[in-house]
């Protein structure tokens, strides 16, 4: 097992197939404007929930309103931590769209797909990757990781 150092915490990764259930940590939203589905391991959903609070006080600031007021804005998923078995039946299913489940970050709990739809993208892409989010594709710009780079 590898281990990441990151600012919100410990990030762990193997390619052995195991998906670390025990380090997942369900999102719990503090108020409805959260995005309520995301499932990380805690420095990842730490370092999320940071991109969101960030987010609503730059769209605040674009919109006149009062930063200091502001409340997180959600960012929009399409996906995050997914099961061994799901991400096998999806690597099987095309291999050229999925990562091996050996290697996704989806199934480490490190990634989440972010919707590409949001009028926000771009803002969203900058606040992600200045708090340690990376891309690793190049064609998949909803593809993010916290760590490694998966």
């Amino acid at each position: 097992m590898t281990v990441y150092n990151t600012p919100t915490g410990r990030i762990y990764y193997d390619g052995s197939g195991n998906d670390h259930r025990d380090n997942i940590v369900d999102s719990k939203p503090a108020f409805t404007k959260r995005h309520s589905a995301a499932k990380l391991q805690a420095p990842a959903l730490v370092s999320f929930r940071q991109a969101e609070d960030i987010l609503g006080k730059r769209l605040a600031i674009k919109n006149g309103w009062d930063p200091k007021k502001a409340k997180a804005k959600a960012i929009q998923l399409t996906g995050s931590w997914r099961s061994f078995a799901y991400q096998a039946a999806l690597y099987h299913s095309d291999s050229h769209r999925y990562a091996s489940p050996y290697t996704s970050g989806h199934v480490q709990a490190v990634a989440i797909d972010v919707s590409t739809n949001d009028p926000n993208f771009s803002l969203i892409h900058d606040i992600l990757t200045n708090l340690g989010w990376k891309q690793a594709r190049g064609d998949e710009p909803w593809h993010y990781s916290y760590g490694p780079e998966v």
